[in-house]
């Protein structure tokens, strides 16, 4: 008879062989940990540039060397109710309800517009007929009461302006 301990010894053996390295009760098995993410860090908010505003219209005047020639001119016509035509033809009729405004423009010795050194006074003909209003130092609002024909001239420092003739219909 044969032992079975000498048969079965080299079978165990190569169970026993086979089985190395497989997770056993006795062997702890530690997981390798996933790699983590690093979060992409949010670029910092830039603020938001404030607008340069555009300057609108001219610089103001600052020269103020006596005038030596002063032009007026129809700068606008207004409506009344807000709204103005630009840069009109002064040879057209303005309807009596609508207001002219007329602006007086000063140079200097040199050509270089000025502020002068007096205030500039406005003069209409007839009077009578026109309301002349405006607080500005070189415009003034006309509006017949009438339909007329009027001549408006402007001096400073002693100098006079050329003629502006304006009909109302």
């Amino acid at each position: 008879m044969v032992n079975r301990a000498r048969v079965v010894a080299p079978a165990m053996a190569l169970v026993l062989a086979g089985l190395t390295g497989c997770d056993s009760p006795t062997q702890t098995v530690v997981p390798t940990p996933a790699p983590t993410a690093t979060p992409t860090p949010a670029p910092a908010p830039t603020p938001t540039p404030t607008p340069t505003p555009e300057p609108s219209g001219e610089p103001p005047v600052e020269n103020t060397s006596p005038a030596v020639r002063v032009t007026i001119r129809l700068y606008a016509v207004e409506d009344g109710a807000g709204n103005f035509i630009a840069n009109p033809d002064p040879g057209e009729a303005i309807p009596t309800r609508y207001w002219a405004r007329v602006d007086v423009t000063s140079k200097d010795e040199k050509g270089k517009e000025t502020n002068g050194n007096g205030a500039v006074e406005f003069f209409v003909n007839p009077a009578r007929l026109i309301e002349v209003t405006g607080g500005h130092t070189n415009q003034r609002r006309l509006k017949a009461l009438a339909p007329v024909m009027v001549e408006c001239w402007a001096t400073q420092d002693g100098v006079r302006s050329n003629t502006l003739t304006l009909t109302f219909k």
